[in-house]
């Protein structure tokens, strides 16, 4: 094909034969079973296109990376010429294992996301401004849109913010699947729907984003037809749905693309997919939203690798709705279990289907998915008029009203009496839910709320021989009618959640507090445990006064600290100076060995709080001048500008989160299991947690009245006052016998094929090791540059901008991900650094990725 501007020859000649390089590779090896040279001549007329046609990226000028995926990067970039801010997504460098066929493949995916962007025309897409080129490889840019993702979305709801209630996040999913729909008219499919890919600006906007993996529908339905003279890029792209049947746009059995906790079983067996896929896939967001957790992720199930996943998608579906989400709206988990139904056929045949129940959920209306009938009328009733249901639940069904009296209710008032306290009973089993939830952390405020709750949850109990008495007339009648036998089943239920309250341990475990063995009775009994310590007390008096005194706590400078409800102080470190506190949640406080005054860490120890200094220090890195603090030649850029921060003192683990800690808090361990070159039988309790999920940490942490650290914190922790790459100096050698990396012992005794080795070293440990194995920073803080990598609270951003006062936590636009911290037994020196950064989705999962807590000094 030849090629006009032929002043340009030379530069494009050299372009076209780096792609038909690639094409030809492409070709040789069967093209994923196309051997045919047309897709070659199509995706060569596109490049060559672009190549001619679009503008050079060099006009822009960039201002900061916002994203890297699999095949390429998003940047902010200002547009001089037309003075705008714009995001330019390109393929970025791809990294050293990708091939020229996987080059070339992925300028054609780029090329195509570009032209469905540039036929959806909704204000739920982001519209395409310009294609143009970067050398030999294409970009495109968009608006950039200020917001948060809808994952962070379900965080807040499950958080209760105040500004985010399940109807408004509801709405939101509604408005996304709007732009879904559009986009269904236009004959595309999206294929990667997913709570990352909803966008929510600031005033609301909502935006469905990444289309790199969107495929023309195999019926598409309201298709604009183009004139013979549209543009190269349009006909190309409408050549490519007839000559290259496996274009990135269109679905072929065997390839499986896609997230997938969110992709139908089709989409995992590599089927062919159509409009009802998606409509799986906002299931699965609604099934996130309203669990709190992706489909196939549950506590038990969060150590299953994306394979796994896949696997299970295609043989089973994801644990039910209404057991994982035992609070959620009835019509929602139906709207969810119709859209998710693993048989498409049955599921919503269109989007706007489901938009439909959508809308009359929020408006109040009849959900079409949802069982309705006269019971579920008069469960409705109870809750409108509950003060009144039992005093005139005879009175009124002898008069009748509606619906609420069906033929199954035609009996005696006396038994309706019954039946309808019965519903009343589980309405107020729902609120004892909802507040033991409420209930956290345990704090002496709290006191008489958990009483109340106590008398609460008493009264219920003295309701359990009337609900015994009438499931037992039900069951002597020997009914055998549909509605006498549901009826049957919730009053066995209702009786046995209230046997469940008489557990003092374990009241509630019936799906209304998930943290197992941390009923609200034994949190009141804990609570008031403490109140009346009188040791624990005096322990206290002598800690405030210890590190008041500047002569021998000199790092606090004077400090006065009121006493921190749930600490337990067991003395200063003796080689910091700094003092340390037992966390009384999650295990025994440590005991000093009596000669080094070193911990003494057992299995059932306790998390171990640092109290920090507070101070100022610079954040991140710098690679100008040698001479100056944070110095190092190869900084990244998401290290600089350094930036100054000032921290008020504050706690944080001396050690990582073990695995036993995380048990005795949660009830449940996610790690990974033995594996990493330890024996079946290994008790792992002293090692670290891992498989746990950013929203897990955070869950966790604050019911127990702590929390991640902050990035500002961290890597103030972590430098403990030095200002060398490594704590340890400017060598990564120095960190020999202070970190477990990914080494020379590791990658000899069956380390991940994938783990970045630093072989000069042996730490003697494959996975990771148990916690304080290492040496200790000069604050007495182990683990910082190795073992597992941390988790921080900060969304992840760039710096500069305003940090909140005290605690460093940044405030700027939210980026699209959080930041961990810490090097890890997969990693190599570099990401020991004390500046360096990683950012990751809130709900990854990973064998290397565990947490520190941290807590705020209380005043």
């Amino acid at each position: 094909m030849a090629l006009e501007h032929e002043e340009e020859a030379p530069r494009l000649r050299q372009m076209r034969a780096d792609f038909e390089r690639a094409r030809d590779a492409f070709v040789a090896i069967g093209g994923e079973g196309c051997g045919d040279a047309g897709q070659g001549a199509v995706a060569t007329a596109i490049l060559e296109h672009v190549l001619r046609e679009g503008r050079d990226l060099r006009r822009f000028v960039s201002v900061a990376e916002i994203g890297v995926g699999g095949m390429g990067r998003i940047v902010k970039a200002w547009d001089p010429e037309l003075r705008r801010v714009v995001a330019i997504k390109s393929l970025g460098s791809g990294g050293p294992a990708r091939t020229e066929l996987d080059r070339a493949r992925d300028r054609l995916r780029l090329l195509e996301e570009a032209q469905v962007l540039a036929q959806l025309q909704h204000p739920g897409v982001l519209p395409l401004y310009e294609v143009g080129r970067e050398g030999s490889d294409p970009f495109f840019t968009m608006p950039l849109v200020s917001g948060a993702s809808f994952a962070l979305v379900i965080e807040l709801v499950h958080r209760r913010d105040p500004d985010w209630s399940l109807s408004r996040a509801v709405g939101t999913l509604l408005r996304a699947s709007e732009a879904v729909a559009h986009a269904h008219e236009r004959g595309v499919l999206h294929r990667d729907l997913k709570p990352h890919n909803i966008m929510v600006g600031p005033h609301g906007e909502t935006y469905v984003v990444d289309w790199g993996l969107a495929k023309l529908s195999s019926d598409p339905r309201g298709s604009e037809d183009h004139s013979a003279d549209a543009p190269v890029i349009t006909s190309a792209r409408q050549a490519l749905a007839v000559e290259a049947p496996d274009s990135p746009l269109l679905s072929r059995p065997g390839a499986v693309a896609g997230t997938p906790p969110y992709m139908p079983p089709e989409q995992a067996a590599g089927e062919a997919l159509d409009e009802r896929s998606d409509v799986y896939s906002l299931g699965a967001v609604l099934y996130h939203l309203l669990s709190g957790h992706p489909p196939y992720h549950a506590a038990e199930t969060t150590h299953l690798t994306p394979d796994d996943i896949i696997e299970h998608v295609r043989k089973q579906p994801p644990p039910p709705l209404h057991a994982v989400a035992p609070h959620a709206p009835s019509e929602l988990v139906a709207i969810c279990d119709k859209a998710m139904d693993r048989i498409a056929a049955r599921r919503y045949g269109r989007v706007t289907e489901w938009m439909t129940d959508l809308r009359a959920y929020l408006e109040g209306r009849v959900v079409r998915a949802h069982r309705t009938g006269a019971v579920r009328e008069l469960a409705k009733w109870v809750r409108r008029n509950r003060a009144l249901a039992a005093a005139l639940a005879a009175v009124v069904l002898s008069m009748g009203i509606g619906l609420v009296v069906s033929s199954y209710l035609a009996k005696t008032a006396r038994q309706r009496t019954s039946e309808v306290l019965s519903l009343s009973t589980f309405l107020d089993l729902d609120d004892l839910g909802q507040r033991a939830d409420q209930l956290w952390p345990i704090r002496p405020t709290q006191r008489d709320a958990y009483a109340k709750w106590d008398h609460d949850a008493h009264d219920l109990l003295d309701s359990l021989p009337l609900h015994q008495r009438t499931l037992a007339s039900l069951q002597a009648a020997g009914v055998t009618d549909q509605a006498s036998l549901w009826w049957s089943a919730q009053l066995g239920s209702l009786v046995a959640q209230i046997h469940a309250l008489a557990d003092p341990e374990t009241g509630l475990m019936l799906g209304i507090s998930p943290e197992r063995g941390w009923g609200v009775v034994r949190r009141l009994r804990f609570l008031d445990a403490h109140v009346a310590d009188e040791a624990l007390a005096d322990a206290w008096r002598r800690a405030i006064a210890e590190i008041a005194d500047a002569t021998r706590s000199p790092a606090y400078e004077g400090l006065v600290i009121p006493r921190q409800f749930g600490l337990i102080p067991i003395g200063r470190d003796p080689e910091s100076g700094l003092y340390e506190f037992a966390h009384a949640c999650s295990g025994v406080p440590p005991d000093r060995d009596p000669t080094t005054g070193r911990l003494i860490l057992t299995a059932q120890s306790a998390i171990v709080l640092v109290l920090i200094p507070g101070g100022t220090f610079l954040m991140g890195s710098q690679a100008d001048d040698p001479a100056k603090p944070g110095f190092f030649a190869k900084a990244l850029p998401d290290e600089v500008p350094q930036q100054g921060v000032t921290l008020d003192a504050f706690f944080i683990g001396k050690y990582e989160i073990s695995q036993g800690q995380w048990l005795r808090l949660t009830g449940t361990n996610p790690s990974s299991g033995p594996g990493m070159g330890l024996p079946v039988e290994s008790d792992l309790s002293m090692h670290p947690v891992e498989v746990v999920s950013w929203a897990d940490c955070d869950r966790t942490l604050s019911r127990h009245g702590l929390s991640l650290p902050t990035e500002a914190q961290w890597e103030y922790a972590a430098r403990a006052g030095t200002t060398t790459p490594w704590w340890t100096g400017d060598d990564p050698h120095s960190l020999a016998g202070t970190a477990n990396l990914g080494d020379r012992a590791a990658k000899e005794h069956g380390g991940p094929p994938d783990a970045l080795y630093e072989e000069w070293l042996d730490d003697h440990w494959v996975g990771h090791a148990p916690i304080g194995t290492y040496r200790a920073n000069p604050w007495g803080l182990h683990d910082l540059g190795g073992n597992v990598i941390e988790w921080c609270r900060d969304h992840y951003g760039p710096y500069g901008g305003s940090v909140h006062v005290g605690d460093g936590l940044r405030t700027e636009e939210r980026g699209p991900g959080y930041v961990a911290r810490g090097g890890g037994f997969r990693l190599n020196a570099d990401f020991a650094r004390s500046a360096r950064r990683v950012m990751a989705s809130p709900t990854l999962i990973f064998m290397d990725l565990g947490a520190r807590a941290a807590r705020l000094l209380e005043h």
